[in-house]
């Protein structure tokens, strides 16, 4: 067994939950929505989401930035708007398609500011995992 992973303590204090394939759903960052991608894992403390920018364009940076996000799914008429939270990471994925040279793709992972939510956003989140969610991540 390697040792190094097995050691690796989880820090997060909240289960995580997948996303759905067949209600999926969509993160954007406000104010401008230009950094859109699909949801891959949520918590009642964060998600994490996957998007594309090309060459030209700079991903989020930061760690701890605060940003403003919607949360949504298209077919099933939820949109949680104007989530309050903070850049924990944005990082590159190797994605191999001679078809997207010019594409980067990326995961974030995002940090609700909790003491910045409203109790019907905390509510609305919760209601997000329990519809919304395809078991634990």
């Amino acid at each position: 067994m390697d040792t190094s992973i097995a050691n690796i303590r989880e820090r997060r204090k909240c289960r995580r939950y997948r996303g759905c394939e067949d209600k999926a759903a969509f993160v954007a960052i406000r104010p401008d929505f230009r950094k859109l991608g699909r949801l891959e894992d949520v918590s009642l403390s964060g998600l994490r989401f996957k998007y594309t920018i090309m060459d030209e364009q700079n991903p989020l940076e930061g760690n701890g930035t605060h940003l403003s996000i919607d949360l949504f799914v298209s077919k099933h008429d939820f949109y949680l708007r104007n989530l309050k939270c903070r850049l924990a990471y944005d990082k590159f994925v190797m994605h191999q398609s001679p078809f997207t040279s010019d594409l980067q793709f990326r995961y974030c992972g995002l940090k609700f500011d909790f003491d910045e939510l409203t109790e019907d956003q905390k509510d609305q989140i919760d209601l997000f995992l329990k519809n919304f969610t395809a078991g634990y991540a």
